[in-house]
């Protein structure tokens, strides 16, 4: 079990860390998007994220390691994403920076009610860690000819 680690909004000095978070095979297998990342389109999609209002990134680190990345669009859906980095993975905070994150971000988007989560049905770790952080099963969906089970947590 992992402890002490803190969460902040992530900024560009991070962007090589989370990018490795982001090409790691197991994060890639459990996207909608699976194609490994370009390091240049990576650059052009986490500044343009990082100027955009409505849309978060923040990640769970202990001193200069970031230890994983949630992020949301906050718009339409809402929809969340979590990935650990791989030393993170099976410590026991996923659940924990999933709640704290999820938090802070309906606390920092006053305009939206919910998050949405959108995750494989085969990604039986992932749909018990969103269940342990409070989301409510509420449909399937189809995205791009998988189907998906979408989550919610509503604004307490």
């Amino acid at each position: 079990m992992m402890e002490g680690f803190n969460i902040r909004e992530a900024s560009m000095e991070d962007a090589e860390q989370i990018f490795r978070i982001s090409n790691d095979p197991e994060v890639l297998k459990q996207s909608i998007n699976q194609e490994e990342i370009k390091w240049e389109n990576h650059l052009r999609w986490y500044k343009s994220k990082l100027e955009d209002p409505n849309y978060s990134i923040v990640i769970a680190y202990k001193k200069d390691l970031i230890l994983g990345q949630v992020k949301l669009a906050a718009e339409g859906k809402n929809i969340i994403g979590i990935s650990m980095a791989k030393a993170s993975r099976g410590k026991g905070i996923g659940v924990l920076f999933l709640k704290e994150a999820s938090l802070w971000m309906l606390n920092h988007y006053a305009h939206i009610n919910f998050i949405t989560a959108q995750i494989k049905q085969a990604n039986i770790i992932s749909i018990k860690s969103f269940e342990k952080a409070g989301y409510v099963y509420c449909r399937d969906v189809d995205i791009n000819g998988d189907i998906y089970q979408e989550y919610e947590l509503k604004k307490p």
